[in-house]
């Protein structure tokens, strides 16, 4: 039964996964309802919470009548692997956690975690708790995910607490001195040792560049410490994938310098992984500048940079967390907060950019059980994203809209591609969305379905077939990614699609100042087409670096 107040609406029957839909044939009464639950032994629940009845954020398609399906989520055992994960440090009490795993990473679908028994930041450590020791539980707990099918990434963070009492007595920059990097070595041995059997790859330290004493570790002893760590994992683990980089939000504490003097080192070749941390940016806080707009340009200067000093591995843009008022950061390090739908809005952004720029990702969600809107961001992408294949597919978007919007493909072992599409401006709490004409030139489908990634649910949309093409009118693209589904494809003769980094911006963001000869906009004489850094001024011998 639905209810406003004390008004009867009317009451509807759930389908077998809860779904339902309620069409009263006139508006209701109020703003907001609420309802009970009636099982079928007839036992009737209390009033569930308010229900927000605002019904253009629920609308993907224009005058679109095709009914609306929940999307039936999985576990991560049962899915493909999807490339998302999320990070779990610092696990004090392994007692807790058991309940947390099986809730919030193996109930949301994720296949990929970054972990450490040992805190990873060294204003979070427990001085008390050795670290040349594994508790049964902890190790029970890397089993557990393990068993779940996960890719566990495990965060060599090391603070020689045999050794010193409080972290003030380690070294101000870590690995300066021969002892430091010989105990490091030890630790490292023991933790690739003991885990080689369930953990796949081994992140060497968290963030270093960081001013804190004991963590920061100044760019050219990292670079020794690699050099030094990688034949210690590959004799214990030979298997085993090694991660570098791992640096703050590139905006802050020198990141970008620091990954870049990594990149452009001699340890590329003989690493797997190359990671930075992303943080929750938007066009909201002045401290992020241009930093949104700016990092898919940023993405693939690093990687043109990697590959250029022999790198052929994976990249992972880590830790996305848009932070609201019910879970702030508990140090206040990170003072942007967002509303929880617009921190939803962005985390769907920030997941489905990562993948459409092919790369992995990692979150760094807390608190979830105060943010129902993120929980179904993550469930529902982990889901649907899984046996991905990033591509860039032909698609051409007409809309009046003028603000800033993205877009990026996907592939999947049964043939279907997915189109997500956005406007990428400051996100609002409710967002009618602007109507869209979208073509796919080349590509003919059976069926096209419209995936809401926010609030859970499909509906077939109306498309044509023009030729050897097909459109959509009338789609509603919203500020947070909607997906469009092409099942049962057909391509033409001259249909092409590209494996790998498919994102795209729409309008006028990513478009270069003219000058009088060739784009330069760095201005270090190397031309934009030739240069590997072209937002950081360099050398020519270094090819713009």
């Amino acid at each position: 039964m639905l209810f406003r107040s004390e008004i009867y609406e009317g009451s509807t029957t759930s389908d077998e996964d809860g779904g339902f839909q309620f069409r009263k044939g006139s508006p209701l009464s109020g703003p907001t309802i609420t309802a009970t639950i009636t099982d079928e032994n007839g036992t009737t629940s209390e009033f569930l919470g308010p229900l927000d009845t605002y019904v253009e954020n629920r609308i993907l398609q224009i005058d679109s009548v095709s009914p609306k399906l929940p999307l039936v989520t999985k576990r991560s055992d049962e899915l493909q692997d999807n490339r998302i994960g999320d990070l779990w440090s610092g696990l004090w009490q392994p007692q807790e956690y058991e309940q947390l795993f099986d809730d919030y990473v193996f109930g949301l679908g994720l296949k990929r975690i970054r972990i450490s028994v040992n805190s990873a930041d060294i204003v979070t450590v427990d001085w008390t708790r050795p670290e040349l020791s594994i508790h049964p539980m902890h190790d029970a707990l890397i089993s557990a995910i393990a068993d779940e099918g996960h890719r566990i990434r495990y965060i060599l963070s090391f603070w020689d607490k045999a050794h010193n009492t409080f972290h003030e007595s380690l070294p101000c920059h870590r690995f300066s001195t021969e002892v430091d990097l010989q105990r490091y070595l030890s630790y490292v041995r023991f933790i690739v040792r003991h885990f080689r059997d369930r953990v796949q790859e081994f992140e060497l330290w968290n963030e270093p560049n960081v001013t804190d004493c004991g963590q920061n570790i100044l760019v050219e002893d990292y670079l020794n410490l690699v050099r030094n760590v990688v034949p210690v994992i590959r004799e214990e683990c030979p298997s085993a994938k090694i991660v570098v980089g791992s640096v703050t939000s590139l905006p802050f504490l020198g990141a970008q310098e620091y990954l870049l003097a990594i990149l452009q080192s001699d340890v590329m070749p003989f690493v797997d992984g190359i990671a930075w941390h992303v943080g929750g940016p938007s066009a909201e806080y002045e401290e992020w500048g241009d930093y949104w707009t700016e990092y898919p340009t940023i993405v693939r200067q690093i990687e043109d940079v990697a590959h250029a000093n022999g790198f052929c591995g994976e990249f992972i843009g880590d830790e996305l967390n848009w932070r609201t008022p019910l879970n702030p950061h508990p140090l206040e390090a990170e003072p942007w907060l967002y509303s929880p739908a617009a921190s939803a809005k962005y985390l769907a952004r920030g997941i489905i950019m990562e993948l459409g720029l092919d790369l992995t990702v990692g979150l760094a969600l807390d608190d979830l059980e105060a943010l129902p809107l993120t929980v179904s961001v993550v469930k529902n992408l982990c889901t649907i994203m899984a046996g991905h294949e990033s591509i860039d597919m032909p698609a051409e978007i007409d809309t009046d809209y003028d603000g800033p919007g993205a877009y990026c493909a996907f592939r999947y072992p049964n043939d279907d591609r997915i189109l997500a599409v956005w406007t990428d401006g400051v996100a609002q709490d409710e967002d009618p969305g602007v109507p869209a004409t979208i073509m796919f030139p080349g590509l003919t489908a059976k069926t096209v379905t419209g995936i809401d990634v926010l609030h859970g649910f499909e509906q077939e949309l109306v498309s044509e077939t023009d030729g050897d093409s097909t459109i959509v009118r009338d789609l509603l693209v919203k500020d947070y990614p909607i997906l469009i589904r092409l099942s049962d494809v057909t391509m033409g003769d001259d249909y092409k699609e590209t494996v790998g980094d498919g994102f795209h911006r729409l309008g006028d963001i990513d478009a270069v100042p003219s000058s009088s000869g060739d784009p330069d906009r760095d201005g270090d004489g190397v031309p934009d087409d030739q240069d590997y850094c072209p937002d950081w001024p360099g050398s020519k011998e270094a090819n713009g670096c």
